[in-house]
């Protein structure tokens, strides 16, 4: 149905004669006649009954007249809607992460993000590595923060890349070993961070041949660091986190060649909307701007307050 001709035929419903109304639209009083005629015979019924003077709606056509009216209006808001989307003043960016980078990297990156397009408004869903890629591929999502998952259906852009830490509770042997290495975790009960299928560090253990006494298993970077500083074990957690962290933990690099990188993925396939495209190049700015800040708070992370045994 032509939402133009419909915009027309609704003039007639304000009084307006078919000359007035081919006037406004400039148009002939016959073309908005045969218009009219197009419609009523689209429809099934008769709308207006029409003399020399004037057009006044029959019943019908007054029963019809507020769907005729609903669609033009929605058809408005749609177009509407769709230029402020492509002036990116207004939308939902639907994204996923997991933990340390919503901890520490988001609300820097949204405040920052919503100082240019104040209006934009955020769905945050927060998964492993393997829940990201999957939610992309099926749109659940429209750009996420993980390690480089590029296939044939995800992009990525590498933001930055952060180290591995042991991480275990104050007074361990481990603050003061002068001749650690990753194989020494095998000697202490260990609390495995669940990653899901793409297991970064669990593989990492495994080529190295280190035998993990597992104690424990856990979905959250928290949940580990809370074991951790209660005693139950020791474990493996990215850098990052460690920013943040609440708790009296000691730590120390696993392997300085061992790097997880982070990057911002999308869709490849898929047609991003302006203001997502704005956000992905947004981050990417934001981590390029902020790398000095961020080797800053590698040195600012909390090492148990006041113990010396553990080291930097």
């Amino acid at each position: 149905m032509d939402i133009s001709r419909l915009e027309m035929i609704l003039e007639l419903y304000d009084g307006k004669s078919l000359a007035e109304v081919a006037y406004d639209y400039n148009y002939t009083p016959s073309a908005i006649s045969h218009m009219l005629k197009s419609l009523e015979s689209e429809l099934g019924i008769q709308l207006f009954i029409r003399d020399r003077t004037s057009v006044t709606p029959t019943l019908e056509g007054r029963e019809i007249y507020e769907d005729l009216k609903s669609l033009v209006d929605k058809n408005a808001r749609m177009h509407k809607k769709a230029e402020e989307l492509s002036n990116k003043q207004t939308g939902v960016i639907r994204l996923s992460s997991f933990t340390s980078v919503v901890v520490t990297w988001l609300p820097r990156i949204i405040n920052t993000f919503k100082e240019k397009y104040p209006s934009i408004r955020f769905e945050i869903l927060q998964g492993n590595y393997a829940e990201t890629e999957e939610w992309i591929k099926e749109g659940h999502v429209d750009c996420g923060f993980s390690m480089d998952i590029s296939s044939g259906d995800v992009e990525s852009f590498k933001l930055t890349s952060d180290k591995l830490y042991v991480i275990f509770p104050k007074n361990h042997p481990f603050g003061t070993k002068e001749d650690f290495t990753a194989s020494d975790i095998s000697d202490y009960p260990f609390i495995l961070l669940n990653e899901g299928s793409e297991r970064f560090i669990l593989d990492y253990l495994v080529k190295k041949n280190i035998d993990l006494n597992i104690v424990c298993r856990v979905v959250d970077d928290y949940a580990v660091s809370a074991m951790v500083e209660s005693g139950i074990g020791i474990s493996v957690v990215p850098e990052l986190f460690l920013y943040r962290s609440p708790y009296a933990i000691g730590s120390r690099v696993l392997d300085e060649d061992f790097h997880r990188p982070i990057c911002i993925s999308f869709r490849r396939d898929y047609k991003l909307s302006p203001i997502v495209e704005a956000f992905i190049d947004h981050v990417r700015q934001w981590a390029l701007e902020n790398q000095d800040a961020v080797e800053k708070e590698r040195k600012m992370r909390l090492i148990i307050p006041g113990d010396e045994t553990v080291k930097l």
